[in-house]
């Protein structure tokens, strides 16, 4: 084979000049040259999605044999695997907080970020209610004129926490329900609530049997030996080995056995500060717990440190209803609390 004589950084720069932009979309392309130990490197972040089409990208370059090669990696990257425009997980800032748009089926909202070159995050796909992102209301007007808007906000504490109070938890699998322990006649309770509420005198014949308590919060430790015996399971959904990454039951959230996680977006709404397992545990703990008998649902809007938006929590109380819960317990605290509390009551 004839060697060229070619440069490589002016194979490079014509690359660049040809590949500048496709369709009025900019590539973001960075070059890192490796040219002692092989061929230079090119990484491409593609910044809204490429619809012209690999057939005439290819005919762009087709006429400089030498860049074939090169443009050949170009062009399977911008026509290979599709924008990923859907978000999971809860903004984490003002920054990042999209727009809570009703009457916005999951269809539209994909169509919109296809258009606009935006994201999506499903917050509830019966009520048809989603949060946009680099999406504009003009453009929303555009596709769905129907669509009631309204700004996210993010909360960083509602919660009374003291610092160092965040858990590095992993998602757990429901382990199944322990034994269940109860506080028998006449045994002392670790706690003075269960008499400064009167529940010590209250007649043993109910104790919340048959009421759903959804406990809107950090997440619950579902696996504790004192709450997983009342732990609200969904029998049309699994998760852990079982899971099968199926929305069995078509209510919009795959897997969700034992309820679901708005903050990291995924059925393990685990407890990584401990304030949603305490409310739990005063709710219906078998041993101390207001209602020992009562089921709970475990659903996490506030992330670690005590940060929520008003999205996520609107979502989270949709699905506790949604799942038959009789009874929310939202515990919010902190210094914004009224203010959130305002927001949501508005949605």
């Amino acid at each position: 084979m004839r060697r060229s004589n070619l440069k490589p950084s002016k194979v490079i720069g014509d690359i660049l000049k040809i590949i500048k932009k496709v369709n009025g979309r900019k590539l973001a392309l960075s070059n890192r040259q490796g040219f002692g130990t092989g061929p230079a490197l090119l990484n491409i972040e593609r910044q809204g999605s490429l619809s012209e089409s690999c057939e005439v990208s290819m005919k762009r370059i087709s006429h400089r044999p030498w860049m074939i090669g090169l443009g050949m990696t170009l062009i399977l990257t911008g026509c290979g695997k599709p924008r990923d425009m859907e978000v999971l997980s809860a903004p984490k800032d003002q920054g990042q907080a999209g727009i809570i748009a009703s009457c916005t089926t999951v269809d539209q909202a994909k169509e919109m970020a296809d258009q606009f070159g935006g994201r999506y995050r499903i917050l509830n796909s019966r009520k048809k209610i989603v949060e946009l992102y680099g999406i504009s209301p003009d453009q929303v007007a555009q596709l769905n004129p129907k669509a009631r808007l309204r700004k996210n906000k993010v909360y960083q504490q509602l919660i009374e926490i003291q610092q160092g109070e965040e858990l590095q938890i992993e998602n757990t699998p429901f382990r199944g329900p322990a034994t269940p322990q109860y506080l028998q006649p006449g045994q002392a309770s670790y706690f003075p609530y269960l008499e400064q509420t009167g529940q010590d005198k209250v007649a043993v014949s109910y104790q919340g049997q048959g009421a759903v308590v959804a406990i809107i919060d950090t997440g619950v430790s579902y696996n504790h030996n004192h709450l997983s015996p009342n732990i609200f399971t969904n029998q049309a959904d699994q998760h852990g080995d079982q899971a099968n990454g199926a929305d069995d039951d078509g209510n919009g959230f795959a897997d969700d056995y034992v309820g679901w996680d708005f903050i990291n977006g995924d059925a393990y709404p685990i407890d990584d500060n401990g304030h949603g397992t305490h409310v739990a545990g005063l709710t219906a703990g078998t041993v101390n717990g207001i209602a020992p008998q009562a089921q709970i649902l475990p659903v996490k809007v506030l992330s670690a440190s005590g940060r929520g938006d008003v999205a996520s929590i609107v979502a989270g109380i949709l699905y506790a209803v949604e799942r038959g819960a009789d009874i929310i317990n939202l515990s919010l605290g902190g210094p914004k609390a009224a203010m959130a509390r305002s927001e949501i009551e508005s949605i």
